[in-house]
């Protein structure tokens, strides 16, 4: 009660909940602004989301969207669904997985579609725009960053980030990162399992002419964008340890 203005950013990407914070989230979280008479809803789902997509994460994306979509337009409230592509930034957890396959002795190359990662600073200054904005919303807008890249691509930034010398390169066989992706999903907390790393093969990428629009500039490049908070020497040590913290953890149970 007294708020005007609800910015959902509720998601997973692993476990047995995401249709209840996806789907039933999204429902009740409208259903409840709508008692409240919240003047705007600005929701982050997903680039990919669709009630018939290939994976869960998508598919309860998806519901949650056309949850969304069923709400009449010109009654309150106003609704911003947002379509992000990666979003990256320090402290997320796609950024920690970047920045610990930048740190490897051996760096993988690995086959993927091209994704469109845009920073968490563009993300907040878009949405600040938006609640700011006097004009109706975009009822959805995809958000993605100034150019389309392949991981390996990002991964290479994220390098020159962490100021890490050159090291030599393997190609990632597909069966091998399919069984680390299939080992994440049982055992690990990171953003890595199968659902995850099917997306990251199909890719997703979009135009990003809206967001340029609303932000009155193109998204920041990826490597400006990481460049303007320069990683520290915790940076480098979290990204060296990352693959190492099941391990960590089991020899100080031992």
């Amino acid at each position: 009660n007294g708020v005007e203005v609800v910015v959902n950013c509720a998601g997973l990407v692993r476990g047995s909940a995401m249709e209840a914070v996806h789907t039933h989230g999204t429902e009740k979280l409208l259903k409840a602004a709508n008692a409240a008479g919240v003047r705007r809803l600005v929701h982050v789902s997903a680039l990919g989301a669709s009630a018939s997509g290939e994976t869960h994460f998508q598919r309860t994306k998806g519901a949650g969207e056309e949850v969304l979509r069923a709400h009449p337009v010109g009654t309150l409230p106003e609704i911003c669904v947002l379509r992000p592509s990666i979003i990256v930034g320090r402290g997320g957890a796609s950024t920690a997985m970047f920045a610990a396959l930048a740190a490897l002795p051996i760096r993988p190359v690995i086959a993927a579609g091209a994704m469109q990662p845009i920073h968490i600073c563009d993300v907040a200054e878009l949405v600040v725009r938006l609640v700011e904005n006097s004009d109706q919303l975009p009822r959805f807008l995809d958000v993605t960053g100034a150019e389309p890249l392949d991981i390996n691509a990002v991964v290479n930034m994220f390098g020159c980030w962490l100021r890490l010398s050159s090291c030599p390169r393997m190609s990632m066989p597909g069966a091998l990162l399919t069984g680390i992706a299939v080992f994440g999903g049982f055992f690990a907390s990171g953003p890595l399992n199968r659902e995850t790393l099917f997306m990251l093969r199909r890719g997703n990428t979009a135009n990003p002419a809206a967001v340029t629009q609303i932000l009155g500039r193109p998204p920041l490049p990826l490597a400006e964008a990481l460049g303007r908070t320069p990683a520290s020497v915790a940076d480098r040590q979290s990204a060296r340890l990352y693959f190492l913290q099941p391990l960590l953890r089991i020899s100080l149970a031992l």
